[in-house]
């Protein structure tokens, strides 16, 4: 009856266990020895070349679109809510598509995990 309460006098009462099991990225993340990972000043210059490599699309991209959409007969005020969306989507996008991508592989691994057991 104890146990019931919430008490743990004897030492007998199993601790209480969340259901589904709580998942923690770290459990499956792959361990590198600290003789293979790379010098901070390589994964600096990897990070600015990822973030030149990204922005350096949208630089080519935008600055020639709205010419692009006036000439094939878009009024300037379609081809600012055509520029606002797209900007809209890089800000709404990656979070949105990061709850989902939790959403759908937190559930499948819980039900992958269930049936092991």
């Amino acid at each position: 009856m104890l146990c019931a309460i919430g008490g743990n006098a004897g030492g007998g009462c199993a601790p209480r266990r969340s259901f589904p099991p709580k998942f923690n990225p770290r459990d499956r993340m792959p361990v590198i020895p600290a003789n293979q990972q790379g010098s901070p000043a390589r994964e600096e210059h990897l990070m600015r070349l990822t973030l030149f490599v990204y922005f350096l699309g949208f630089g080519i991209f935008l600055p020639y679109f709205s010419p692009f959409l006036m000439a094939q007969g878009f009024n300037p005020q379609e081809v600012g809510f055509l520029l606002a969306a797209v900007m809209a989507s890089k800000v709404i996008g990656p979070p949105l598509l990061g709850w989902w991508v939790d959403a759908t592989m937190f559930s499948g691994d819980r039900r992958r995990s269930a049936r092991r057991s």
